[in-house]
């Protein structure tokens, strides 16, 4: 059940990184769109992580690293990308 439910959170999360992609057209902070959707796809791999843990595949430690830093990187990504989008409204 855990697995459907990552895998179901991994297929919203691509979709809402499309449609951040899309928002593009729509908005002056593009460059914010574009981390947001950046932001989202790394939500994604982290989870495809999991995914792969609860099936069994040993996982080394730097690919934990990684899945740690890409945790990081998405909060900062996330944080000035508000931000952004925070001066124009």
């Amino acid at each position: 059940m855990t697995i459907i439910a990552l895998f179901m959170s991994v297929l919203l999360q691509l979709t809402a990184a499309i449609s951040a992609l899309w928002l593009l057209k729509a908005s002056r902070v593009r460059l914010a769109w574009i981390l947001i959707s950046i932001a989202l796809f790394f939500i994604a791999i982290r989870q495809v992580l999991d995914i792969l843990m609860l099936l069994g595949l040993n996982i080394s430690e730097g690919v934990h690293a990684v899945s740690y830093w890409l945790g990081i990187a998405t909060s900062a990504i996330l944080a000035f990308s508000v931000i952004q989008i925070a001066r124009i409204l």
